[in-house]
């Protein structure tokens, strides 16, 4: 061993620096995080709030390609659920100033490439209606389309109903 070697890193695990590479146009639309979701490759969840996360560094010159850019945020692992050199997806979400309507993932159903979520009318009344979904993120998605705010749909349940109203047709909007 030589002066100056590197013998051995210190680390705390329950507070980690996730290194994230992102669309540089993205980062800077991102002036503040709210929260995030990571993704593991064992498939798994993890979502945090703002409290559990913050900005380290900001790198936004871009990598190779011309179009990436490097963000590095402090994670709170507590529950080491992450661990050291884990790689991982990550989703960030910042503020936005525009309102959007937004329900739980599940209530929104693919059939047949159309994105299809059942709105309550009555205790047993329910209409199938086609929508345009935007973003998921913390295990909602964004409805652009084809759903008013305050209308309920339903969450639970939603593939058997699907079963039991699969002969109805979806009308697309328009005459031919």
């Amino acid at each position: 061993i030589k002066q100056g070697d590197h013998l051995f890193s210190i680390f705390d695990p329950s507070h980690l620096w996730v290194e994230v590479l992102a669309y540089r146009d993205h980062l800077t639309h991102l002036p503040e995080i709210t929260g995030a979701e990571i993704l593991t490759s064992r498939n798994e969840s993890i979502t945090l709030s703002s409290s559990q996360l913050a900005i380290v560094s900001r790198d936004l010159r871009s990598d190779a390609t011309g179009n990436r850019s490097k963000i590095t945020i402090s994670v709170e692992n507590t529950d080491g659920a992450l661990s050291l050199n884990q790689p991982v997806r990550i989703r960030l979400a910042g503020k936005d100033s525009e309102e959007v309507i937004a329900v739980p993932a599940e209530a929104v159903f693919d059939n047949e490439s159309y994105k299809v979520v059942f709105v309550m009318h009555s205790g047993d009344q329910f209409e199938r209606r086609m929508i345009r979904t935007g973003r998921s993120y913390g295990g909602f998605t964004t409805v652009l389309e084809g759903l008013d705010s305050g209308e309920r749909v339903v969450t639970k349940g939603v593939y058997p109903l699907h079963l039991m109203t699969g002969n109805i047709q979806i009308e697309d909007g328009h005459d031919h």
